[in-house]
């Protein structure tokens, strides 16, 4: 037993090279008496969940096939049907989030109608088409600014959030970070007041090497409309529609500053939504029916240890849709985050379910990768450990580690395999407990080449495969903070 426990400490220290995840998120900034109040409340946390549910849309995925080089970037969406239902279902419950958010008592009208404007704007960029961004004629600068900022916020949010979960990023760097986030929004919501108020394209005295940002924008709008008062006159339309725009700027511009507190945290705060995920029965339900999975031991009676989980399969795997429609109705929890949490689990019990006593059969017919064996061979020994008190609270966070890092490669390699079924990625091409996603991407497309290469398979069937995959695989990167916070919960 001592030569096993050795073997079994052994087992977990490569975790000393693979990703350490901190027991707390890591937050950067104090917050007022405002905030900590505001997140106590379920309103906030489920607004909360709704941006991260935009955080959550990657960029579309174009692949340069004859040198197999990706590029990504936020196209406008709306061009398929799915895509424009999904922007109406989303400015619906972004309306009813609002609506919540004020009685809570804690944020201004202001403030609200900012947040409002944000996210619509957001929703409308990643499933709407913008018409005048596709015309034959060049759409004005700041229509044209707006889209970029957009775009480029929806880069840099990217970007904060897989810096923030590797832990990559310095208080410093964090708040350098913050400031070109907020003066991105900043400048969407100045030019989204003034574009959402007038008919017309705002033309002012414009040059390539202005500068894309709220000071620009207004300038344009201030040069458009003195030169329409001056055509019209005092009392004119124009010089009523520039005062009701001017005085909504304003408004808006006043509650910058207290703004920027709930931008800070809805951008570099994320995971308290999972805290108070852990206060409902939904998710003590869950964490006993993940328990229930870690404890399931494999039968050491077989020349090699095997699981067997077939006579439990109605117990538990039949039930798996309705514990995640549970958590669902939290409303903690983005559509993609309970998606791949069900992946995750659904592959534990398809490792776990062994073999059909009656057809001789492992059934479902999906991939399981070896990632998955390994996964469950490491819960066992970790808790066994753990309830024989042959391992501290540091090593077992080591341990974890490696937990979580098994789950990346668990969801990612079912993902790839499930897509690629017929020509299956060789798991030994990517190291045990990889979870840097990146290198999956890079690692199938050579996969896709060689595909290409060996079989003769329809070209265009084989690069769907590949640009539907690393789209997915761009989903995992973005969601597995929240699965890996799920996770540690779960074990603790």
């Amino acid at each position: 037993m001592f030569l096993a426990t050795i073997f079994s400490v052994f087992l977990f220290n490569s975790c000393a090279n693979s990703q350490t995840i901190e027991n707390e998120e890591t937050v950067f900034f104090e917050q007022s008496d405002r905030m900590i109040k505001l997140n106590k409340t379920a309103e906030w946390q489920h607004f909360k969940t709704f941006w991260a549910g935009l955080d959550n849309k990657t960029p579309d995925v174009i692949t340069d096939f004859s040198d197999n080089k990706t590029a990504l970037y936020y196209a406008y969406g709306g061009f398929f049907i799915n895509e424009q239902e999904k922007a109406s279902i989303l400015k619906s419950e972004l309306d009813t989030n609002i609506i919540l958010l004020k009685q809570t008592g804690l944020v201004s009208e202001a403030e609200l109608k900012s947040l409002e404007i944000i996210c619509d704007e957001r929703i409308s960029y990643l499933y709407e088409i913008d018409f005048t961004m596709i015309s034959h004629c060049l759409p004005p600068k700041s229509h044209i600014n707006k889209s970029l900022s957009l775009n480029s916020l929806e880069n840099k949010i990217d970007t904060l959030n897989y810096l923030l979960y590797n832990n990559l990023i310095t208080e410093e760097e964090f708040n350098s970070a913050f400031i070109n986030i907020n003066s991105e929004i900043n400048n969407i919501l100045i030019t989204s007041t003034i574009l959402s108020n007038y008919d017309g394209y705002i033309y002012g005295t414009e040059s390539l090497e202005d500068k894309n940002n709220a000071e620009q924008n207004k300038l344009y709008f201030e040069q458009h409309f003195q030169k329409l008062i001056q055509n019209e006159g005092i009392g004119s339309e124009a010089e009523k529609q520039y005062n009701q725009i001017s005085k909504e700027i304003n408004e808006i511009e006043l509650c910058f500053p207290t703004l920027e507190e709930l931008l800070k945290d809805l951008v570099g705060n994320t995971q308290t939504r999972i805290i108070e995920l852990q206060k409902t029965d939904a998710f003590k339900d869950f964490k006993i029916y993940w328990n229930q999975m870690d404890t399931i031991k494999p039968d050491y009676t077989d020349v090699a240890p095997s699981y067997d989980l077939y006579e439990q399969r109605g117990e538990l795997k039949y039930v798996l849709d309705e514990k995640i429609e549970t958590l669902k109705s939290t409303g903690l929890l983005t559509d993609l985050e309970l998606f791949f949490l069900k992946t995750l689990t659904e592959t534990r019990l398809d490792v776990l379910q062994g073999e059909n006593i009656y057809t001789r059969m492992i059934m479902p017919l999906t991939y399981n990768p070896n990632a998955a064996f390994e996964l469950e061979r490491k819960i066992d020994i970790l808790l066994d450990l753990k309830q024989k008190n042959l391992i501290n609270s540091e090593e077992f966070e080591n341990a974890l580690a490696e937990v979580f890092n098994l789950s990346t490669q668990v969801i990612a390699l079912r993902i790839i395999n499930n897509n690629f079924f017929y020509n299956q990625l060789d798991e030994n091409s990517i190291k045990q407990g990889e979870n840097d996603i990146d290198i999956y991407i890079e690692t199938l497309k050579i996969h896709h080449q060689k595909i290409l290469k060996e079989l003769d398979t329809e070209p265009d069937v084989i690069n769907s495969f590949l640009t539907e995959t690393i789209k997915k695989l761009l989903e995992i990167k973005a969601t597995m903070p929240t699965i890996i916070k799920l996770i540690e919960s779960f074990e603790k």
